[in-house]
């Protein structure tokens, strides 16, 4: 799991995090960014799959770790037969060093059709690294401050 540093304090860090996950549009929007980056690098002639539905669980502690379960997947007619692509995910919040916190996306991710090993990596990995940024953003309260890598 990637886990990027937010010079954020973790009790308001959890605040916004439990607001932002809550609050229908700007996950649903992170997710639909995130999901069209994704393809759009890994594939060549990717394109915007709008409308993006995400849905999440609520807020649990595990320890001092904060922990939201989320799905985000195409809303369209077509896609109740699986062929869109699908993240199921963890969001996780925990205490990181001084006033700061570790955000963290752990998940499974599903694209349609016969796609080989290589393709779905390169996806998978641009779709949640470009989703956990966004969030990580929105948390720091867009502040512009460069987040690193954990």
């Amino acid at each position: 799991m990637d886990w990027l540093a937010l010079p954020v304090p973790l009790t308001e860090a959890r605040r916004r995090l439990t607001t932002f996950m809550q609050i229908d549009g700007p996950l649903r929007r992170a997710c639909a960014a995130a999901l069209v980056h994704g393809l759009n690098r890994g594939f060549v002639g990717g394109e915007s799959l709008e409308p993006v539905i995400a849905l999440t669980l609520p807020p649990r502690q595990r320890g001092d770790t904060t922990v939201i379960g989320f799905r985000s997947s195409i809303a369209a007619v077509w896609a109740a037969d699986g062929t869109t692509p699908i993240l199921d995910a963890n969001l996780e919040l925990r205490p990181g060093d001084g006033d700061c916190s570790q955000l963290g996306l752990l998940g499974c991710f599903r694209l349609p059709g016969a796609v080989d090993y290589a393709d779905l990596e390169r996806v998978a990995q641009e779709t949640t690294t470009d989703l956990l940024r966004r969030i990580a953003t929105a948390l720091h309260d867009g502040g512009g401050t460069r987040l690193l890598t954990v």
